[in-house]
């Protein structure tokens, strides 16, 4: 009988050592993407001023987003997020900046849909 309650003990310090090891590499990698990210956080907040921050729930763009944003592109930003509550439309915006220059890169799938 001892046999199994020391087997017992055993799976739970390593299941709890397995939870603790989880905890601390999802942190970590919180962290990593927060330092890769932190390089154009000061480009995004120089379009995007109040941020996403949740401090208003639809900031007004900036002079240098609605130069950079074409207005119809930002007009779908601000429709979609109204359809996902806790979205802010920048978060959009800085998505579609980043991976798309708003939809008038040329890259392969930005207009077609699909990659090569």
């Amino acid at each position: 009988m001892s046999g199994e309650g020391s087997l017992g003990k055993w799976v739970a310090t390593a299941g709890a050592a397995i939870v603790v090891m989880v905890v601390l590499l999802g942190a970590a990698a919180g962290s990593a993407i927060g330092s890769l990210l932190f390089p154009f956080s000061s480009l995004l907040s120089s379009l995007f001023p109040g941020g996403s921050n949740g401090s208003s729930s639809s900031p007004m763009p900036s002079p240098a987003a609605t130069a950079s944003i074409p207005p119809a592109m930002l007009a779908l930003y601000q429709e979609a997020a109204a359809t996902c509550p806790g979205l802010p439309w920048t978060v959009l915006a800085a998505i579609g900046t980043v991976e798309s220059s708003n939809g008038t890169s040329n890259l392969p799938g930005v207009h077609s849909g699909q990659n090569p």
